[in-house]
């Protein structure tokens, strides 16, 4: 992900979610922080990968002062990571 110029955002940061997922092989959380607001996101960023499988979650929100992901995110992440633990094949 381009740091700085995507979308018209100032930054995308990585952020660490208050309950990571425990199914993924790897978890990335990034925000697109508002330009002359810094720390400030509204446009969150997920990858989750599973083997050989990218899973990919785009959300907007309600710009927040609070740089930590949202707790409905962090929902949203874990019921995803449920599911694709049930479905994708493991060696």
């Amino acid at each position: 992900m381009d740091p700085r110029g995507r979308e018209g955002f100032d930054e995308t940061s990585q952020r660490v979610p208050r309950v990571p997922p425990r199914e993924a092989d790897e978890v990335r959380f990034a925000c697109g922080e508002i330009r002359g607001r810094p720390g400030v996101c509204d446009t969150w960023w997920v990858d989750l990968r599973y083997g050989q499988y990218l899973v990919q979650v785009q959300s907007t929100d309600v710009p927040a002062e609070d740089p930590s992901v949202p707790p409905w995110l962090d929902q949203l992440v874990a019921g995803v990571d449920a599911e694709f633990a049930e479905v994708v094949p493991r060696p």
